[in-house]
């Protein structure tokens, strides 16, 4: 997952979203 091409002006919420979504991978898994 790599949304920095998405949200290069925000490294925060790109941060965010990558802890979310390895979050999300692992209670699916």
């Amino acid at each position: 997952m790599n949304f920095n091409s998405f949200y290069p002006r925000n490294q925060s919420r790109v941060i965010v979203f990558e802890v979310l979504g390895n979050h999300l991978i692992e209670w699916l898994d």
